[in-house]
């Protein structure tokens, strides 16, 4: 969207985390996902790919179908350099560092895919990953 869209999306995100009793509240603040992306300032290109450790915060959740060809996540990666994913990955990482939350969970980041436990485990939870997000992004197409 445009700057001024961003702008007024960011407005309404703090006033919403600031005024209302339960976006503001502690259990706003929920226990973050297994692993997120730490997208940290918008002038970095590496990302780094976090084991949260229980810790909680506020995220971004992207739902999207498709869109990163030949992305497979493993369990040792710890690094994303921004310029090689696809269009609606870096989308997600612009909003998420224009409305100043940190953190963003994207299942085919998060989730290792080399290991089935670990990834039947982790899909399990992917409803209380959404439901537990401060925005989540929906893609249209991608």
């Amino acid at each position: 969207g445009s700057l001024a869209n961003m702008e007024l999306a960011h407005a309404w995100l703090d006033k919403c985390l600031q005024r209302h009793h339960m976006c503001g509240s502690p259990l706003s603040n929920a226990l973050l996902p297994t692993r997120v992306l730490d997208v940290g300032a918008s002038d970095r290109d590496e990302i780094h790919l976090w084991e949260t450790n229980e810790a909680s915060g506020n995220y971004i959740a992207l739902s999207y179908w498709g869109g990163q060809k030949n992305l497979q996540r493993d369990a040792n990666l710890k690094f994303i350099d921004f310029k090689t994913l696809s269009p609606t990955l870096r989308d997600a990482i612009i909003v998420s560092r224009t409305l100043h939350l940190r953190y963003v969970w994207i299942d085919a980041l998060c989730i290792p895919q080399d290991c089935e436990d670990n990834k039947r485990k982790e899909l399990s939870n992917m409803a209380s990953v959404y439901e537990h997000a401060t925005i989540t992004l929906m893609a249209a197409s991608a």
